[in-house]
């Protein structure tokens, strides 16, 4: 494997703290080698290759040789990089990493490997053995920022970008200023090595290399950490971008990669940031439009991936306050139309354009979201016609699984067809299925566009293709079909009926059934889908879905092992119970009196102590659970009222330090002391996926009936109440005291 020039100055001045020799002891790189062993799938080495015996004489060469065959037997090989994972190969990578007495291309041999381990494992036990890595290797890889050597700083650069698209950030805290100077510095490179007064003792090939991967780990890190966004633009990061990209006609043409790069930077410094905003605003008008006019130029690039990046950095500013007036044209006429042709790019053999099609669902997504005017135009576009084509298209190779499937009378999976095709053909419909996720949340008119382009049957299709455990990238698709679909029947009832005539409740079932632990998501995606299609739901919706799920599957996901699982369980038997009378009485009857209130009765218990331990979302569900079932007519109010160890743990939350839980059980006491003569006035609560249950209405107010509610009384929930009703002081929610009073009332 080639590698690039090493111009010791490239990187910048003397930084490193060891000033340790280029040549290192033997012994060093003997022990290193020891415990590098085989790894299960590897075969012995050939005799050509010389590897010493631990405390023999070495030289650095076979250690680079070593971590290379383990680099060359995982590449592309998910499996493999398992069980490397399992193995433990990555804490030793990280060590090597680390280790300034070693030369600096065993460092970024190792580098390269453990950025390949962040990305490749595809099952949650490997991931959870990543995680656990994460710490180690990212504080051993924030380190090569500091070294002198440009092949190792870009190295470390591209293995920390790829922790931080794996979502692994426990060991990002290493960035101390003297790091954020560096990466700034690194980006500031290529000015230094361009125009009439360039530094020619640096190489700008290794230059453009290093600064692209500054400004790509830059732009993946401030994506997703708001904090880091903020740190670099303090050191003049987002400046360093802005003269990069005015320079960009400068670079040499083969340095197309930098300015992608850069544009991508710049977009992630400008989204949502106050402070890019501040500093854009601050710009001479003349300069703001210039930025306005080169990016919009760039919106006609011959690199697809720098068109999408120019859309992204106009969308993005465009978004900040202080810009949107005068950029809704150039967003509206320009951005808009460049994003939706990507769409139809879908089926392209470039390897630049589908990535870029990959990524524009997204770019669309954030763009319109919240945004009236520009959703209109998107739906004039025919985006969501478009977006639904990518979902109704079948991945390169299909035909040929087919083939194969109907020679051997089988039915084709997601499974077979990954393993003749692309990967990024699932990528690409994996980002449709997150646009039209996204795009549900939309104003009427879009959303009524989902219904229009007829998008549940292409993702009903995906859910009912069946995959072995493992198979990683229909396991993505899946998640990403599964999750679109929680949202689609959430928002509209003509995708309710278009999911149960589509045998939907039968394939959200089926998620919910999966075992095998690469599908954790997959079961919670099919539970919430599940929950969101009961939402308001009529009773013979209700019926249908308990026809196909069952009382006793959904019951003992209430108590399943995985405490996400356990809170949508929850959250369907809260739905359940949630719209009329008869909904409480059908569950009552399901499940059991006695049976449903040891369970609610045991998911309250835990939080204090008394049971599993769980969390305040569980806590939480169950609250509203009781106070739905109290919904459910006198005789079961007296049922539970009369339930002592219920009141006591109602109680409890009443005091609670969560004002959420405080809110829940107050609508608990409201709901149990509801009139006999209320006419069916009492709050119920329902759940959805969009975020807490809506504001309940107010009750209907009168006393309630004297023998439970003196039950209540009893057991010294008035007492409480009163306590909460004369608070005060800032520690108080308002909201809590007013319910509290409301609560009172009813005594």
């Amino acid at each position: 494997m080639a590698h690039p020039p090493t111009d010791t100055s490239a990187a910048g001045g003397n930084v490193t703290a060891t000033g340790q020799p280029a040549t290192h002891p033997a012994a060093a790189v003997a022990g290193a080698l020891a415990v590098l062993p085989l790894l299960p799938f590897e075969r012995p080495p050939q005799p050509s290759l010389s590897f010493p015996q631990s405390g023999g004489s070495t030289s650095s060469a076979a250690l680079v040789d070593r971590v290379r065959q383990i680099k060359h037997a995982i590449v592309g090989n998910p499996t493999r990089k398992n069980a490397c994972i399992s193995a433990g190969t990555g804490a030793t990578l990280a060590k090597l990493v680390s280790d300034r007495s070693l030369d600096s291309a065993v460092r970024s041999e190792a580098a390269v490997v453990l950025g390949s381990l962040a990305l490749g494992g595809t099952n949650e036990a490997s991931q959870d053995k990543v995680a656990v890595l994460a710490p180690t290797a990212t504080s051993a890889l924030v380190d090569t920022l500091l070294a002198n050597e440009p092949s190792l700083v870009e190295a470390g650069l591209k293995a920390l970008s790829s922790f931080a698209l794996s979502g692994f950030y426990a060991g990002f805290d290493s960035f101390t200023d003297e790091v954020v100077t560096k990466l700034a510095f690194i980006l500031r490179l290529p000015l230094i090595t361009i125009g009439p007064d360039s530094d020619s003792s640096r190489n700008p090939a290794a230059v453009a290399r290093v600064a692209a991967a500054a400004a790509a780990f830059l732009a993946n890190m401030s994506e997703a950490r708001p904090w880091f966004r903020e740190q670099v633009t303090s050191v003049g990061a987002l400046t360093v971008v802005l003269a990069l990209l005015d320079a960009r006609d400068s670079f040499p043409p083969h340095q197309s990669r930098l300015s992608e790069c850069v544009l991508g930077a710049l977009a992630q410094l400008c989204n949502n940031s106050e402070p890019a905003a501040e500093l854009l605003q601050g710009l001479p008008g003349a300069n703001i439009s210039a930025l306005v006019a080169l990016l919009s130029k760039l919106l006609k690039d011959k690199n697809p991936l720098v068109r999408l990046n120019a859309a992204a950095c106009i969308g993005n500013i465009y978004r900040l306050p202080p810009f949107q007036q005068t950029l809704r044209s150039a967003v509206s006429e320009q951005v808009l139309p460049v994003l939706v042709r990507f769409f139809s790019d879908y089926r392209t053999e470039d390897e630049e354009l589908r990535r870029a099609v990959e990524l524009a669902p997204r770019v669309f997504a954030v763009l319109v979201r919240d945004d009236d005017v520009l959703q209109r135009v998107a739906k004039e576009g025919d985006a969501v016609e478009k977006l639904a084509q990518i979902l109704l298209s079948e991945p390169d190779g299909v035909a040929e699984a087919k083939a194969s499937a109907a020679d051997s009378k089988q039915a084709p999976t997601l499974a077979s067809v990954a393993s003749k095709s692309k990967g990024d053909d699932c990528r690409i419909m994996e980002a449709a299925c997150q646009c039209v996720r996204s795009l549900s949340r939309s104003v009427k008119s879009l959303r009524s566009s989902l219904v229009d382009a007829e998008v549940t049957a292409p993702l009903l299709t995906i859910l009912s293709s069946s995959d072995p455990p493992g198979v990683a990238h229909s396991l993505e698709l899946l998640a990403a079909a599964s999750a679109a679909v929680s949202n689609l029947v959430l928002e509209f009832s003509p995708m309710k009926q278009a999911v149960i005539a589509g045998g939907g409740v039968e394939l959200l079932v089926a998620l919910t059934e999966r075992v095998d632990d690469d599908a954790r998501e997959l079961r919670r995606n099919g539970l919430c889908a599940i929950k969101n299609l009961l939402h308001q739901a009529s009773l013979e919706l209700m019926q249908e879905v308990i026809r196909v799920f069952s009382w006793t599957r959904l019951m003992s996901l209430v108590d399943d092992s995985d405490p996400q699982v356990q809170d949508e369980a929850l959250g369907i038997l809260r739905n359940l119970s949630c719209v009329k009378e008869a909904d409480a009485d059908f569950v009552l009857d399901g499940v059991g009196a006695s049976a449903l209130l040891a369970t609610v009765k045991r998911k309250l218990a835990a939080r204090h102590g008394c049971g599993d331990s769980t969390t305040d979302d569980t806590t939480l569900h169950a609250l509203f659970v009781v106070t739905n079932l109290a919904c459910g007519g006198l005789p079961l109010r007296r049922l539970l009222c009369a339930d002592e160890g219920l009141v006591e743990l109602i109680k409890e939350n009443l005091t609670s330090s969560n004002s959420e839980l405080q809110h829940a059980a107050l609508w608990c006491i409201i709901n149990l002391t509801e009139s006999e003569d209320a006419g069916g006035n009492a709050t119920r609560a329902d759940e959805a996926d969009a975020g807490a249950a809506a504001e309940p209405p107010p009750a209907s107010g009168g006393r309630g009936s004297a023998d439970y509610v003196e039950s209540l009384r009893a057991h010294g929930v008035v007492a409480v109440l009163e306590t909460l009703a004369q608070a005060g002081g800032s520690t108080m929610d308002a909201t809590v005291r007013e319910r509290a009073k409301t609560a009172l009332s009813r005594f």
